[in-house]
């Protein structure tokens, strides 16, 4: 047995290329090594996953011999102990009570929610979109941030949302230092960025707390929110792990992670469309033909075939996503060859999804790849946004039904101009957003 092929071994200078250009070093060294490479970085020895076989290998054949990684740890410093972040038998217990929000029955209640955000979104493009060019990304976060407080959490996301993503503007960056240095600070060091960290994470501490307080959102028929399943939790003896700290824990995790990345989601599947019009005529196309002019149900939502083959096609190109790690519990064999034990592995989407072994000419955007035999014929694992295994995210099919519920309505009521194409780039940051926005003229579509 061998280790798997990858760069020369100088750990310095991988740890400095990595930091320059994550993706493009990821990319260089799939290229070159193939579906399961090695590199050291600094004191760490780190294996890097691009083809469905080893995927598959850590998350579900020898799952045991892995655990959540070192983006985790990071993390867990913002979202605590939460359903993201935990293991074990307290990943169990947050699974099993969350997990019924997010069956088929539940979600199908949400879809009213989601429209009702998705034609308030239109009105705030609308309005901003009259006085000149419109930042897509922070403007689909702030939509995304309303339909978690909406359909999840029970309550009016208004107040919390510029506190919120002004938080994210110190957290992310925190997390991100974290990880790339060599030698991070210790927390208790008041340098200038452990500060600003612990004023934002007091923020979102407090944020927390307004929710648990604010009167849910009015409605005699509306159904039971996960919001209400963790105060119950917390309040019952009987549930031993929901504690006070938990219920902060679980709201945190979905707060961040309920609204980021499928706000990355969305954004870049607005502009794979306005940068192709005849794209965007098909998917409004079907949205009449299956809508019209009339409010978008879960019935209808389930027809929208093509719409939902486009925003499956962004994931796989712009995957929210990009990376993320496990950490070798014990030695394993992938294949050939060897992997250590204390050993950092990158599950990484961004090169997988585009592996040319899988994917024909990958970089053209077709989604025709999700048609059903299309998908019948690829592994598994050649396209895993959401993840997978047993930590597949929970709220999968509750991102997907927003994101086509939105996309639907967006494209339906607006046109969307791109101000410069090419000056949009993919920033790897936490989540895979765009690196200085995507600048937009937005218009309502004519007789709208």
């Amino acid at each position: 047995m061998s280790a798997p092929p990858g760069p020369a071994p100088w750990p310095f200078a991988a740890l400095r290329a990595y930091r320059r250009d994550p993706l493009g070093y990821l990319e260089a060294a799939a290229a070159e090594h193939g579906g399961l490479v090695h590199f050291r970085m600094a004191h760490r020895h780190v294996y890097l996953l691009n083809h469905p076989d080893p995927v598959e290998h850590v998350l579900v054949r020898q799952a045991q011999r892995y655990r959540k990684g070192i983006t985790y740890a990071q993390l867990r410093r913002v979202i605590g102990q939460g359903l993201l972040g935990a293991e074990g038998e307290l990943w169990r217990a947050q699974r099993r009570l969350s997990q019924p929000f997010f069956g088929r029955r539940s979600l199908a209640q949400t879809v009213g929610g989601m429209a009702l955000e998705a034609e308030a979104a239109v009105a705030r493009l609308r309005a901003a979109g009259a006085a000149g060019p419109v930042e897509l990304y922070e403007a689909m976060a702030e939509t995304t941030l309303r339909v978690v407080g909406r359909c999840l959490l029970g309550v009016d996301a208004e107040p919390i949302v510029q506190s919120l993503r002004g938080c994210m503007q110190h957290l992310v960056p925190f997390a991100l230092q974290q990880l790339t240095a060599l030698v991070p600070p210790p927390p208790w060091l008041p340098t200038p960025t452990n500060r600003r960290f612990k004023r934002a994470l007091a923020t979102l501490d407090g944020i927390v707390n307004t929710l648990i307080e604010a009167p849910r959102v009015a409605a005699a028929d509306a159904p039971p929110t996960l919001l209400e399943a963790l105060l119950e939790a917390r309040d019952d003896p009987a549930a031993a792990t929901m504690t006070s700290r938990q219920v902060r824990d679980e709201l945190v995790s979905n707060l961040l992670a309920g609204h980021e990345t499928t706000a990355s989601a969305l954004s870049w599947t607005l502009f794979e469309l306005a940068r192709r019009p005849e794209l965007t005529a098909e998917v409004r196309a079907e949205v009449a033909r299956v809508a019209g002019d009339a409010p978008l149900t879960a019935e209808r939502v389930a027809e929208l075939d093509l719409t939902r083959r486009v925003i499956q096609e962004s994931l796989r190109l712009n995957p929210p996503t990009w990376v993320y790690t496990r950490h070798t519990v014990e030695a394993d064999q992938i294949g050939a060859h060897t992997l250590r034990a204390d050993a950092i592995v990158l599950l990484c989407q961004w090169t997988t999804h585009r592996n040319p072994a899988v994917w024909p000419d990958p970089l053209r955007f077709d989604p025709a790849r999700f048609l059903p035999e299309q998908v019948a014929a690829r592994p598994t694992f050649s396209y895993f946004p959401f993840g997978g295994g047993q930590h597949q995210c929970i709220g999968r099919d509750f991102a997907l039904l927003e994101l086509t519920v939105l996309v639907a309505e967006l494209v339906r009521r607006l046109e969307l101009t791109l101000v410069d194409e090419a000056a949009v780039q993919p920033f790897p940051g936490i989540s895979l957003t765009p690196r200085d926005g995507i600048w937009a003229r937005v218009a309502p579509r004519a007789g709208d």
